[in-house]
């Protein structure tokens, strides 16, 4: 994915540069290369990246906890370097087990990269939903206040509610909000 936001974080200078040597190569953009846990931290919250590819030795403290973190602050998505498989502490990242390859670790990225697109868009649906789901609580209990105070049906609080929030040109959640307001005295 072009454009694609990446921190290299490794001790090692060579190990850094041959990674980035793999990642121009296969069309990508380095954002940052870090040597350190604190580093990288300080990096991801101020860069964003889309992918952290992260050497499980790096230096500075605990590499899953870290990755924990970068992901549940979605900071970007994570992929793990080490010389050897370490699937009971890794499982749940994508790791690169051995030597590194343009063969290994270029499918790896994108599919991160797909990955973390997705769920992008996920969050965000979720968010959405969140908030269709808050407005209609507040619509219901503003509906209520209405059928209640001018004994009216349902359907009828409701287009009533609808008229005034056409003809006052604002959101039936702000005409919600404002009827309960008025209700409770607020």
């Amino acid at each position: 994915m072009p454009g694609a936001k990446i921190i290299i974080a490794d001790s090692h200078v060579k190990k850094r540069q041959r990674l980035k040597e793999i990642l121009n190569q296969g069309g990508y953009q380095v954002q940052a290369e870090v040597a350190s846990i604190p580093d990288l931290l300080r990096k991801a919250r101020r860069l964003l990246p889309d992918l952290v590819i992260l050497d499980s030795e790096l230096e500075g403290g605990s590499v899953y906890e870290i990755a924990n973190i970068i992901e549940d602050d979605n900071l970007g998505s994570i992929i793990i370097l080490s010389d050897y498989y370490k699937k009971s502490q890794y499982y749940e990242y994508p790791h690169i087990a051995g030597p590194i390859s343009p063969e290994n670790l270029l499918p790896m990225v994108e599919v991160c990269l797909l990955y973390q697109k997705k769920i992008t868009i996920m969050r965000q649906e979720v968010e959405r939903l969140k908030e269709d789901l808050t407005s209609r609580r507040v619509i219901e209990k503003a509906k209520g206040i209405v059928m209640e105070k001018f004994s009216l049906t349902e359907p009828e609080a409701y287009r009533r509610m609808q008229k005034i929030s056409m003809d006052k040109s604002i959101p039936m959640k702000e005409l919600a909000q404002a009827i309960i307001f008025k209700d409770e005295g607020i």
